[in-house]
């Protein structure tokens, strides 16, 4: 029988001396004679520990009927998917994103050129409720522009 200290047990099982004291504190293993362990009974207990704390994690392993469950949620998820692109419920987020952008070109190209095509036609004009309607009527136009993205997208996504 043979004793080893805290420090070296720790040495020759791989563990730090303060693992060491949390397995002691912990009631894992135990002093054999003052503060000196027994390596053999200390590294059984350690190991038997250490499966224990295994066991309690349980790692679920799938069997074969879940697996195909999900395989087949997955598959029918991939077909649902499938079928909103090619009924245009669903849309590909190049598509959006090439769509929004044309969108808001267009959109910034007519704002800026609204006081380059109407600047003539306002500076003849001296009644303000005159100037108002042909900045709205412009501002309105547009803005119409924004909202009809239904025909923008269908021709954005019909060219190649």
């Amino acid at each position: 029988m043979r004793l080893y200290t805290g420090k070296a047990l720790a040495n020759a099982l791989g563990l730090t001396a303060s693992e060491i004291e949390n397995l002691r504190k912990a009631g894992v293993i135990s002093y054999r004679k003052g503060t000196t362990y027994e390596l053999e009974p200390c590294a059984a207990a350690i190991i038997a520990h250490c499966k224990g704390k295994l066991g309690e994690k349980k790692v679920e392993t799938a069997d074969y009927a879940t697996e195909r469950a999900l395989l087949m949620r997955a598959k029918r998820m991939e077909q649902e998917y499938e079928m909103g692109l090619k009924d245009g419920t669903l849309h590909d987020a190049k598509d959006v994103e090439q769509v929004v952008t044309a969108m808001v070109l267009n959109f910034r190209s007519r704002i800026m050129a609204i006081p380059s095509r109407l600047a003539a036609r306002l500076a003849k004009e001296s009644d303000t409720t005159e100037i108002f309607e042909i900045l709205k009527e412009a501002t309105d136009d547009a803005l119409n522009e924004l909202s009809d993205y239904d025909t923008l997208f269908a021709n954005e996504t019909d060219s190649p």
